[in-house]
């Protein structure tokens, strides 16, 4: 069976711009408190953001690696999604860098409909998802397009205090990826990661660790269950 391709721009699948979801003033002020409401780029985040994409590959089935690859530190307010924390993919096999941002021509913004996040809030478990053209519901966005997206894994993080989610810690492949229990380990236990950072601020608190396949092992699905 082949593989199913991109809908066309004009496919009935593709959602008009939607209106401010659900909880967005509750995560505002969240945003507000922690001192994560401005929209500018944090350089302890983009590391954290290229940390995440390195450990990803480096569990394996990521037959592009970190060039295939990007990961986002995600923060959805009312105003939209901005990825504070930002990984692009190298601009060619090889490369001994991560290029910069500006010269991928990514955005940090993205409307409310674009992208999985908006999805992943939603749930308390983690979101992973082989390939976005198998699920209606997932495949006509515009993340497909403006990034190339194949394949989504992600997992929401939670205000410690109000238990109210407020973003995520996210990886998007450009090819279908079938993410492994490892994949999502990890995933989970870098948004609880991020949970203790933004508390403490310390940077010590987004480092890799060893062994990455078996540190987040046992990881809850939602860190507010933690408390």
């Amino acid at each position: 069976m082949s593989t199913p391709g991109p809908p066309h721009l004009s496919s009935p699948t593709m959602k008009a711009p939607t209106a401010m979801p659900e909880g967005a003033q509750q995560r505002r002020a969240v945003l507000e408190r922690l001192d994560l409401a401005r929209h500018e780029p944090n350089k302890v985040l983009d590391a954290f953001a290229t940390s995440v994409a390195e450990e990803l590959v480096a569990l394996g089935g990521l037959p592009d690696g970190v060039d295939g690859l990007y990961a986002m530190a995600n923060l959805i307010g009312d105003k939209g999604q901005y990825f504070a924390g930002l990984h692009v993919p190298r601009l060619s096999a090889g490369a001994s860098q991560a290029a910069p941002v500006a010269s991928r021509s990514v955005s940090r913004t993205m409307d409310f409909n674009e992208g999985w996040c908006v999805h992943t809030i939603e749930r308390h478990a983690a979101l992973p998802l082989r390939d976005v053209y198998e699920f209606p519901r997932f495949g006509g966005n515009r993340a497909t397009y403006r990034l190339g997206a194949r394949a989504y894994l992600g997992m929401r993080v939670v205000d410690p205090d109000t238990g109210v989610p407020f973003g995520t810690i996210c990886a998007v492949a450009t090819r279908p990826t079938a993410w492994t229990k490892s994949h999502v380990d990890l995933i989970k236990g870098r948004a609880l990661q991020f949970n203790t950072w933004v508390i403490t601020r310390d940077p010590q608190d987004l480092r890799l660790a060893s062994s990455p396949a078996t540190r987040y092992e046992g990881v809850p699905d939602d860190p507010a269950s933690t408390k």
